[in-house]
Parts: structure tokens; sequence; C-alpha cells
């Protein structure tokens, strides 16, 4: 038995490399294939972004005042100058802005129950739920029924995903923004929490 050799007829000759002008040859050949391709993507990223809808944010800065008291914390303790650090008063009070406690009453003076961006009950049912209606109709089982309190989670979890909080940990500013659908909603929703606060 003779074994192969690279010399022989079934191993492939040994590529050297790919030259410049072999390469400008093989895109000039495909270009029509390339053109194509630019077009159909171009054409899926102005379609996708048609049907993605338009948000809004609406932003408003809180002071928290510094003199306020608060527990200081060790480095507070520890300073020379005896005065508390205001900072775990401002980490407060940004939690007391996020907090269910003030978030509740804003969805209710605003009636964001009523908006289907906030209540999904209210959406027309996409693809995916026309079938798992259709799925649920032909299973025996009896769908849970979610009662009051579950739908208040679920519409306080809708409107948290649109609140944003933010501290920079360096001063005593707090920033408040929403963003929504709608510029209106989302101006109302910033100025009723900070009224509520």
């Amino acid at each position: 038995m003779d074994a192969l050799t690279r010399e022989s007829p079934g191993f492939p000759a040994p590529v050297q490399g790919v030259q410049l002008g072999q390469l400008v040859r093989l895109l000039r050949g495909h270009a029509w294939l390339i053109g194509l391709c630019a077009v159909l993507g171009a054409a899926a990223a102005f379609t996708y972004a048609r049907t993605v809808p338009k948000s809004y944010t609406a932003s408003s800065l809180v002071a928290v005042e510094g003199d306020r008291f608060a527990i200081p914390e060790l480095q507070g303790v520890l300073r020379s100058d005896g005065v508390p650090d205001p900072m775990p008063g401002v980490r407060t009070e940004l939690q007391v802005i996020a907090s269910r406690d003030l978030l509740l009453p804003v969805i209710a003076k605003l009636h964001l129950a009523d908006l289907p961006e906030y209540n999904a009950a209210l959406r027309p049912p996409g693809m995916m739920q026309a079938v798992k209606d259709a799925i649920q109709q032909v299973l025996p089982s009896q769908p849970a029924a979610k009662g009051a309190a579950g739908n208040e989670e679920v519409l306080l979890g809708a409107v948290s995903r649109g609140l944003s909080v933010f501290h920079d940990g360096r001063s005593l500013v707090i920033e408040v923004s929403f963003t929504s659908q709608d510029p209106q909603i989302s101006s109302d929703v910033v100025n009723a929490l900070i009224g509520q606060y």
C-alpha cells in the first residue's frame, strides 16, 4: 500500500494566500448580490423603524435639603467637623420617590390603568397571544383569574419600567424622568410624582 503524500492527487494544493487583485475581482463578480443584500437590509431596517413606537422622556430635578436629619455613615461620624454626611438621606429620598406608595396615587390620579400602554388587557392581542388563547380553549384546564392585587402589580410594574430616578452620588440633586409614548403623559407623571413627593 502506498501512503498518500502531499504531492499525491488526494491532497489539495497548499494555498499561498489571496492576493488583493483576486479579492477585488471576486467582489466585482458578485456586486449584484452585495447590492441586493444592502437594499434588502435597508428595507428591513426601515420597516422595523416604522413599527417601533416613538417614546418621549420628561425630566425634572429634585434638590434634597442638606441639613435634614440622617443617620450618618461611619465616615460622617469620624469626620472632624462634626457635620453628618448627607448622602444617606439623599439615598433614602431616592428610594422614597421610586416607592409604590408614591406611584400608586399617581397611577390613580392620571388614570394610567385606562391606557393600553400600561394595561395589557386593553391592547389588541398579538399573534402569540392568539396562539395561547387557542391552546387554552383546547385544553380542559381552567385558567386562574387574576385578582385586583395582581392587576395592580402588573400595572405598577409597567409604570415603573418607564420611571428612572437617578443620583450621581456627589450632589444633593436627584433626577426624576419618565418615558412614555405620549409626551403629555411623560410630563404629567413627572409633575404628579414630584407633587406627590
